[in-house]
């Protein structure tokens, strides 16, 4: 019951971040302008998906190369192509992962431009660093769920901005900041609208001996949290990234086993996830989906699938987060 508590909050949260803090970053931006050269993107353990999710939209928007990796990775290896002014975003819920610290301080030395992403906006990194995102503050991340959803929006926000600083948007990428700016809203009406479906798709899934979890695009780094969540839960859950979701995958799994794509009709990679859906169906897997109605060559395979309003991916893979999160406490 705290959790769906918390979670009742997240459009609220969302609406502070977005009338407080995207002006904040917009400053930020236009002072320190995101340096030059490749664009460096740290997670701690639980925050692989936010930085998968923040290198597609800096790629996309910005068209800067990204390296995402690990702490460890980044700190032994990649860093040692890091050039000065090169920007480093560091993503730690409480700012003190000792990891995320260590590899702060070497990029620092080598004179990148560090961002901090974090709902702890006086903790160790956000002292260290150039630039503060603030996501949700502390006393609104007390639980992974709230944290989960902050962080995926933060690692948009900065993409975001910095792409409506440095250009004019194009009408699609417009149209996606308004769809973003505009989530809170859409959280709130979407989760009410489907409290009951949510946890009854919830325990369907449950009944499966191993569930994959894959979605194409900005829904990536979302199934791969699910997994994540699902695995918790006691669900033997497995995220699979979309173009490896090969017809030899589908024959080698067991036919009792079920998969659930995240998608949307505006999602690039659709044709991949439809194809697996055709991948799987041929292997007798069961499957079910999160996606929109106008995907309806996915809602026609799928044996059970809930229906989100129709987005373009960004905000269609937050809003399909906030489900499964929803999802997740109701089951």
């Amino acid at each position: 019951m705290a959790q769906r508590n918390e979670l009742r909050e997240i459009p609220r949260l969302l609406q502070q971040f977005i009338h407080d803090d995207l002006p904040l970053i917009e400053n930020n931006v236009r002072q320190w302008r995101l340096g030059e050269g490749s664009i460096f993107v740290v997670g701690e353990a639980h925050s692989r998906a936010p930085a998968m999710m923040a290198g597609y939209a800096f790629e996309v928007l910005l068209n800067r190369p990204v390296s995402a990796r690990p702490a460890p990775i980044l700190a032994e290896y990649t860093l040692r192509s890091i050039e000065p002014r090169s920007p480093l975003v560091a993503i730690s819920r409480l700012g003190e992962d000792a990891e995320i610290l260590h590899v702060a301080r070497l990029a620092t030395t080598r004179g990148s431009a560090v961002w901090a992403l974090t709902a702890a906006d006086q903790s160790s990194l956000a002292q260290m660093s150039q630039a503060v995102i603030p996501v949700f503050h502390a006393e609104g991340c007390s639980s992974d769920a709230a944290w989960a959803i902050g962080a995926e929006v933060g690692a948009l926000a900065l993409p975001m901005v910095a792409a409506r600083v440095f250009r004019k948007l194009s009408p699609s990428e417009q149209k996606a900041f308004d769809e973003f700016v505009r989530l809170p809203r859409l959280i709130e009406n979407t989760i009410l609208g489907i409290q009951d479906a949510a946890g009854a798709f919830a325990q369907e899934l449950r009944r499966f001996p191993t569930l994959f979890i894959s979605g194409g695009g900005f829904y990536h780094p979302i199934a791969r949290h699910a997994a994540t969540e699902c695995r918790a839960l006691g669900i033997r859950a497995q995220g699979v990234e979309m173009t490896h979701f090969s017809t030899s995958r589908a024959q080698e799994t067991p036919s009792s086993s079920a998969v659930l794509l995240l998608s949307g009709s505006g999602c690039r990679l659709k044709k991949h996830v439809h194809a697996a859906a055709r991948q799987a169906r041929a292997a007798g897997m069961e499957i079910f989906a999160i996606t929109d109605a106008n995907d309806r060559d996915l809602v026609a395979q799928a044996r059970s699938a809930m229906l989100l309003p129709q987005l373009q991916e960004l905000a269609g893979a937050i809003l399909a987060l906030s489900v499964l999160q929803w999802m997740f406490a109701l089951g």
